[in-house]
């Protein structure tokens, strides 16, 4: 294979930056040798090769090229902004001679744009598309109507070429769209992960209170998590909750869960902040929106296997997939009332064998995402 171009056109900052990483890492496992050109906003290159320093990854092959794009907020005309970034993205291939084009991210609007550009393109470039959390408004289409004509499910029911895969990043996701639509340009691959902790130590509780974090970008509605951290603390329950991230909702929400919370800021922390509060906790804890878990991968419930952070769970499609294939990671509850009293039960108790063992299936379970195990799979995705 020639050249390859992975492309990120929508993530700026940290977003998305352990993903690509790790997806870039794949990538020069499949393809040994081969110069990879990374295209992405600037901050957001900075925040990958953090992630490769941290993981001691070695990606001797990767050029990083800035990608400006203003994007416009009216859907309409930003898709004529999505046509040129295809037009160019296909020039550049053309040109450069380049084997494949790698879309770390798309839009319904990319897909659109990518799909019409395709049409008649006697190149034989190859593509892999992943498309994340875009695919939950197969569910929620928005409430905007007059947007829906440039939605996920236009994008989708466009014809594909023969050169596009879409890859969706598990098998939960795999089955959920390939009954909805057509399966031909599907392909299934496990969220790629750089982990860049051992777990080869069993930590023990310090202050005599189970710490349980909640790792990730807490979003609106929070009305589940003030209820359970609520029923919780009316329990008597010797817990502590920790914020390991950020909160994504309005003042009064963000006012209601407080009080449960430590540490529970608005704005984005710091990696470094992140890792003292991760290393901190000795449970995560997820209650997770079952559509978005149809649809999309947990990044978060990574985060916690990278920490070897067991959790208290409400069951979701894909919580119960990853149960399935590594075994209890945790506790697994299917109501809001029953995860209240695990909570409260696991409190009065100290760390003992069922996190130990909890421990050991985030071991049996982390090497299926890491690029290594992957590259073959990718490789596969491209080629079949």
């Amino acid at each position: 294979m020639k050249e390859i171009l992975v492309i990120e056109p929508l993530c700026q900052g940290f977003e998305h930056a352990r993903f690509n990483a790790a997806l870039l890492a794949t990538i020069a496992i499949a393809y040994p040798g081969r110069p990879i050109h990374f295209w992405s906003e600037p901050t957001h290159q900075e925040h990958v090769r953090w992630v490769f320093q941290r993981s001691q990854a070695e990606i001797p092959y990767v050029v990083f090229a800035p990608l400006v794009s203003q994007w416009s907020r009216n859907p309409w005309r930003r898709l004529t902004q999505e046509f040129a970034l295809c037009r160019s993205v296909l020039a550049e291939a053309h040109d450069k001679q380049i084997g494949l084009i790698v879309f770390c991210s798309v839009s319904s609007l990319t897909l659109i744009a990518l799909k019409s550009c395709l049409r008649g393109h006697r190149d034989t470039v190859r593509i892999v598309a992943f498309p994340h959390s875009v695919l939950t408004g197969l569910a929620r289409p928005g409430k905007r109507i007059w947007n829906w004509p440039v939605g996920i499910r236009t994008a989708l029911a466009l014809p594909s070429s023969p050169s596009l895969r879409l890859v969706a990043l598990s098998q939960t996701i795999y089955q959920a769209i390939t009954e909805e639509v057509n399966p031909a340009p599907w392909r299934r691959l496990d969220h790629p992960y750089l982990f860049d902790r051992h777990l080869d130590t069993n930590p023990n509780r310090s202050n005599g209170r189970l710490r349980i974090g909640l790792f990730g970008s807490l979003r609106t509605p929070l009305s589940n998590y003030c209820r359970l951290l609520a029923a919780v603390a009316m329990a008597g329950a010797q817990a502590e909750f920790v914020m390991v991230g950020h909160i994504r909702a309005s003042a009064r929400q963000h006012q209601a869960l407080s009080p449960y919370l430590k540490g529970a800021s608005t704005v984005p922390i710091s990696y470094s902040r992140l890792e003292e509060l991760a290393s901190g906790v000795d449970y995560v804890l997820q209650i997770p929106d079952p559509i978005q878990h149809r649809y999309a991968v947990s990044s978060s419930l990574l985060d916690a296997f990278n920490h070897g952070k067991p959790g208290f769970f409400l069951l979701s499609p894909l919580l119960e997939e990853y149960r399935a294939r590594f075994g209890d990671f945790g506790y697994f509850c299917q109501s809001l009332d029953a995860l209240a009293e695990i909570i409260a039960e696991a409190s009065r108790k100290l760390l003992g064998t069922a996190h130990s063992s909890q421990r050991l299936a985030i071991a049996r379970a982390r090497p299926h995402f890491e690029p290594r195990a992957l590259a073959g799979q990718l490789r596969a995705v491209v080629e079949t």
